[in-house]
């Protein structure tokens, strides 16, 4: 009886009962989901990671393009600025040139100043001034008023 029992315990030790087998596989089973599930999370979280990294990137480019696009403005608006100085700088000047320039010829006719005559530099009339031999007066000559210029165009005596 002894030799039948213990035969017994040896077979049922040596050999796994379905029950066992059933546990065991669902264990793996289980722990392979387990697996799979971890992979597939660590999975994400690093495309997640890339995905912020490639964020960031874009944005850091993004902030370097506008700070590059906002100092070549600056440098655009201060070149502007340099040249509206230089050319404001320059107009008067040459200006006065070009008035100048269109006066001179009017003025410097053949006796109309009355400086060239010697006469005087204020004419109370324009017989006065056509008497003097200054007459047509334009403006800017000495004795030119603007009393004298009945039109308003710059000339005065001219009839």
């Amino acid at each position: 009886m002894l030799g039948a029992c213990g035969t017994d315990r040896e077979s049922s030790s040596t050999r796994p009962t379905s029950r066992a087998v059933s546990t065991t596989d669902s264990h793996v089973a289980s722990k392979e989901e387990s697996r799979a599930a971890a992979e597939a999370e660590a999975s994400r979280q690093a495309e997640a990671t890339r995905q912020a990294e490639a964020s960031q990137a874009a944005a850091e480019e993004s902030r370097a393009a506008k700070e590059e696009a906002d100092r070549v403005a600056a440098a655009a608006e201060e070149a502007r600025q340099a040249e509206a100085t230089e050319q404001s700088e320059q107009e008067p000047s040459s200006g006065r040139g070009r008035v100048d320039q269109r006066i001179a010829p009017l003025a410097g006719t053949g006796g109309s100043s009355s400086s060239s005559k010697g006469g005087p530099a204020y004419y109370s009339s324009c017989k006065e001034a056509k008497a003097a031999g200054a007459a047509p007066l334009h403006r800017g000559d000495p004795g030119y008023r603007s009393k004298l210029d009945r039109d308003g165009d710059g000339i005065a005596c001219e009839k």
